[in-house]
């Protein structure tokens, strides 16, 4: 089964392309995949979905050093479009915020915000692996478990997994993992919320400064976070 997380492994690279110093030269926004449906403002108050974050870690070393959270996160008040980038799916796009184009079969969408925090740009992106070995009630910890093993083992001496949440995204039961590790000398974290609905497994990553991640970074993560809709 480890060789399923592979992709996913590697998805906090692809999360780091979004995650660049401001001034550099963006990737070109794409469009929306339909035109707005409506504010950001009015789906941050009717999603009230609690955040969540993914994981690294070592076998049972690492593991062992992950804290269990629990409790309400803050959220940030954000106002912005609805983005369609699937059919069903929908996500905030905060107004200060880039969609960045795409490729074929790649992440569903991926948003940058415009005005950096401690020298990064903060990025989120949202991607979706149909999973014929899982079932409609399959339960997400089993997943997380293993996902955060062949994490730990990729990343090694680079980062660490900083606490994990049961927690639900878009309606669905998740688990939420922080991150710790270093992007071009800088340090930074990742949130990854992890999900499985209709055999789908749904991933949402945000990544942005550290030193920031908590006060800054984070409530607005879990703003977009909350708004989230799978069919």
């Amino acid at each position: 089964m480890r060789h399923r997380w592979l992709w996913l492994v590697g998805l906090l690279a692809l999360a780091l392309v979004g995650c660049e110093k401001p001034g550099k030269k963006a990737a070109p926004a794409g469009p929306p995949a339909t035109a707005p449906t409506q504010t950001a403002s009015s789906a941050v108050t009717t999603a009230s979905a609690t955040p969540a974050a993914p994981a690294e870690a070592e076998a049972e070393p690492v593991k062992a050093e992950v804290a269990a959270e629990s409790g309400a996160e803050p959220r940030a008040s954000l106002s912005g479009v609805l983005l369609n980038p699937a059919d069903g799916v929908q996500i905030l796009k905060p107004e200060g915020w880039t969609q960045i184009e795409t490729p074929e079969n790649g992440p569903l969408v991926r948003l940058r915000r415009t005005k950096g925090i401690d020298g990064l740009q903060v990025s989120v992106t949202l991607t979706a692996e149909p999973r014929s070995d899982l079932g409609e009630g399959a339960a997400i910890e089993p997943l997380a478990e293993s996902y955060m093993t062949a994490l730990g083992k990729q990343l090694e001496a680079t980062g660490k997994v900083v606490s994990q949440r049961r927690t639900p995204l878009a309606g669905v039961a998740a688990v939420a993992v922080r991150i710790d590790f270093d992007h071009k000398g800088t340090p930074t974290r990742a949130k990854q919320w992890l999900m499985v609905h209709k055999g789908v497994l749904f991933t949402l990553t945000g990544v942005g400064p550290r030193d920031a991640f908590e006060k800054q970074v984070e409530p607005e993560l879990n703003s977009i976070a909350s708004t989230l809709v799978v069919p």
